[in-house]
């Protein structure tokens, strides 16, 4: 019995990590994107820059529900998942109604795209920074 307990902590502590290098790939992804708008004026980047945000948003959206049970347990999930998406539908109605200001105040899209790369980089540090004090109690 204490060898199952034992397996399945050091089971969710690779999956912690895996999920913590797998947020770090992802926000690289993002961050390739908005350079690629951000340096080429050419019509192929902005393919390029699609495909590339559609990877990282198709692996937020396949190893988030994964990630969430495998932190928190299956007992809570569905409340889990309800913030999350709660908090994805208004980050979407935010961000659209922010990136309207910004075009109706005169900014170009490499200028926008240039705020967001930095603003996605000051979050990577930061998460690089607390990532050892990120240990969610196992329930």
């Amino acid at each position: 019995m204490h060898a199952r307990v034992g397996n399945n902590f050091i089971g969710r502590r690779q999956g912690l990590k895996f999920f913590q290098k797998e947020i770090y790939f992802q926000r690289t992804l993002l961050n390739e994107g908005l350079q690629t708008l951000f340096y080429f004026n050419i019509e192929i980047s902005a393919f390029v820059f699609l495909g590339l945000i559609g990877i990282s948003n198709g692996l937020a959206n396949v190893l988030g529900s994964s990630t969430w049970a495998e932190i928190y347990g299956v007992k809570h999930i569905g409340s889990i998942k309800a913030l999350t998406t709660a908090l994805m539908v208004f980050s979407t109605a935010f961000g659209t109604a922010l990136f309207g200001i910004l075009i109706d105040k005169g900014f170009s899209i490499e200028q926008i795209a240039l705020i967001s790369f930095i603003y996605i980089l000051v979050s990577l540090i930061a998460l690089f920074l607390v990532r050892n004090r990120l240990n969610p109690k196992y329930i």
